[in-house]
């Protein structure tokens, strides 16, 4: 059984992991980012059969962070990337962007999920019409947000204007996770 498939089983699974990832987070788990660097959230996710962390940041010296909400045509999309300390203590690669929404109230219509590796770039969206699914979606007044996701990611192929098409013959990649932060206030 898929990632996929076994999330869209498990939905008390998926916010029984959430519920445990908020403790984790809590605690403060040392990442080796470099110190100007603070943790907004945890992405802990499975791709292709192999499990990471990857990190929302806000840089502390500059304010930019990696996770934000974005209003787009009157409606609210949240941005999450995550990514992994590279040898410097910086952010590095692979980075993994989650985008929810668009958003009426506290309930999401949509999810996509964009990876970037050193050598790939793989994709779940409307648009590639791939398809990912989102669960356990909590969102509290305070910007405190979790979810677990699945998706099988398509390998794209970069073009020339910039934009990516899916890549003919390449096996798809799948990926599952869960992630547990804070929204800044903007």
């Amino acid at each position: 059984m898929t990632a996929l498939a076994q999330i869209r089983r498990q939905p008390a699974l998926a916010a029984f992991t959430t519920v445990c990832l908020l403790c984790l987070a809590g605690a403060g788990v040392a990442q080796n980012l470099a110190s100007n660097w603070e943790i907004l959230g945890t992405f802990t996710v499975t791709i292709d059969d192999e499990e990471t962390e990857l990190y929302a940041v806000r840089d502390t010296e500059t304010g930019n962070a990696t996770l934000s909400r974005q209003s787009e045509n009157g409606a609210q999309l949240i941005q999450i990337t995550g990514v992994t300390p590279n040898d410097d203590g910086q952010p590095g690669v692979p980075i993994l962007t989650v985008t929810l929404g668009p958003y009426v109230g506290k309930n999401p219509f949509g999810i996509s999920v964009d990876l970037r590796e050193a050598d790939r770039v793989l994709m779940a969206n409307r648009t590639i019409e791939t398809e990912a699914v989102l669960n356990s979606v909590a969102l509290d007044d305070a910007g405190n947000l979790s979810f677990a996701f699945a998706a099988e990611l398509s390998v794209m192929t970069p073009l020339a204007d910039g934009g990516f098409e899916t890549a003919a013959g390449a096996v798809p990649a799948s990926i599952s996770g869960t992630f547990v932060g804070r929204v800044p206030r903007q």
